[in-house]
């Protein structure tokens, strides 16, 4: 049997259902509106709302029976083949390896055979990400996962597809699911970093992304009980005394700040005062300065939690999204 097409007058009912139960609005064995209430709630005819129910029962996400009713499938079949995920990043290409989101991409790939899903790399850069653009990527995919602080740019996207964000605080109202450097633990490893160094002033650096500016702020309020905090300083990261640590929450800005004082000072970030990157990247860049301690999680394993997070949420139509929390270790890379 031919799947039904979606038209125009199908479209914005189909897409607001099949977000209803990708966010869970509408739960696994849940009973969805009446066609009459959908017809009266769309303005659309009653062969418009059967025809966009249909539409969703064809994918495998509702279960109809007469003199029942339209219910969310307990459980999705698979379509032929595997589920195809996107995996959405802004960087790929041969410097992939040397950034976060990149290893957490080779991780998903590694392991797309065994996890029975077919994974295909969409280069999205932050200043082209949007709702709409979102929305369109959604539209090619049984799922996908974004890679990165693009929930920094989203505001209320409609994806016709499951949605799972590493390294995201920001679920949208609960439409994603989340898997995340734990924060508090981060927070917890980071002063037991200072005190450790007998250090008293801390200057918290922070990013305007969601999931930084979280760090940012549990590290505030933790270190108020052990020493001062500071402010960033104008003249590119460089403390104004030995006896102020920087923490940076951001591995990207502490490593702009590593490269610029170097090219400034001819020495490294770090070489004076305590310095502590919240984030892998240095593990991995291959760029100058790239001695720094940094809080990290197993970015390969965290790949492979997503993408099943992703299959979990597939094969249970209507099954709400998780903050999932990844706990993180610290790595001394002198």
């Amino acid at each position: 049997m031919k799947p039904t097409p979606a038209s125009g007058k199908t479209i914005p009912l189909i897409r607001d259902l099949e977000a209803g139960i990708i966010c869970g609005t509408y739960a696994p064995g849940g009973k969805i509106p009446s066609l009459r209430q959908l017809m009266e709630r769309y303005n659309v005819s009653m062969n418009t709302a059967r025809r966009s129910v249909k539409v969703l029962v064809d994918k495998g996400l509702l279960n109809f029976s007469h003199g029942a009713g339209t219910y969310v499938a307990e459980k999705r079949r698979r379509p032929a083949g595997r589920w195809r995920i996107a995996a959405v990043a802004a960087t790929f290409g041969p410097n992939v390896m040397h950034t976060c989101t990149g290893i957490a991409v080779n991780g998903i790939l590694d392991a797309a055979d065994e996890l029975g899903i077919e994974v295909t790399p969409v280069p999205t850069a932050f200043s082209e990400m949007s709702d709409a653009r979102l929305e369109a990527i959604a539209a090619d995919y049984d799922g996908v996962i974004l890679l990165g602080g693009y929930d920094g740019i989203l505001r209320t996207p409609r994806p016709p597809a499951v949605v799972v964000g590493l390294s995201m605080h920001n679920s949208c109202g609960g439409l994603f699911s989340l898997l995340e450097l734990d924060p508090f633990r981060a927070t917890e490893l980071a002063v037991e970093f200072f005190r450790e160094r007998g250090v008293n002033k801390v200057i918290p650096v922070g990013h305007d992304r969601p999931v930084h500016r979280v760090r940012e702020q549990l590290f505030r309020d933790a270190w108020k009980s052990f020493g001062e905090l500071g402010e960033v300083p104008d003249d590119a990261m460089v403390p104004p005394d030995p006896a102020y640590g920087i923490y940076f929450t951001c591995g990207g800005t502490a490593l702009a700040a590593a490269e610029a004082c170097h090219a400034a000072t001819g020495r490294e970030l770090g070489s004076d005062t305590p310095v502590l990157c919240g984030e892998g990247n240095p593990l991995f860049a291959n760029r100058p300065c790239r001695e720094m301690p940094t809080i990290a999680i197993n970015l390969r394993q965290a790949g492979i939690a997503a993408a099943e997070e992703c299959l979990r949420r597939l094969a249970r139509p209507g099954s709400a999204g998780r903050r999932i929390y990844l706990l993180p270790e610290l790595y001394e890379t002198h």
